[in-house]
């Protein structure tokens, strides 16, 4: 697979010289990994949400919010 990256491979660069990747293919791999788990998130929420309801959960303050996020992205409680 051949990626243009335009002006972020740069920044691509960058992050590989500082030694935080191996490589740029490392980089590109990590970065659609997050991108994969980030677009989960939404399902795992409303399934979440869809529990705490059944549960007789009613009120979702802020905090509330915070943690049903938490639990979607990582699966753990607080």
């Amino acid at each position: 697979m051949n990626v243009s990256l335009g002006e972020l491979e740069i920044w691509v660069k960058e992050q590989v010289e500082r030694g935080d990747f191996a490589d740029s293919s490392e980089l590109l791999r990590e970065a659609v990994r997050r991108m994969k788990l980030d677009m989960k998130e939404p399902a795992a929420l409303q399934d979440a949400m869809d529990e705490a309801e059944i549960s007789g959960f009613k009120s979702f303050a802020a905090e509330d919010w915070q943690a049903l996020r938490q639990l979607a992205r990582t699966g753990e409680r607080r």
